[in-house]
């Protein structure tokens, strides 16, 4: 149920990023470790990381 949550609010709505689809969840719904669990989806969407650039891809692994 958790991950359907995430699913709707962070690639219905154009695959927004982490404090918008944060504050949005949160203000509907209470789940414990919500922001380690958005991070870690939005860290492995896969749309979201073909738009990104390899300095912005870099800066997410550590690399930078």
């Amino acid at each position: 149920m958790e991950r359907d949550i995430l699913e709707e609010y962070h690639n219905a709505q154009n695959h927004l990023g982490f404090h918008r689809v944060y504050y949005q969840i949160r203000a509907s719904y209470y789940t414990r470790g919500l922001a380690k669990r958005l991070t870690q989806y939005i860290f492995h969407c896969l749309k979201c990381l073909s738009h990104q650039t390899s300095l912005e891809q870099e800066r997410r692994l550590g690399i930078l």
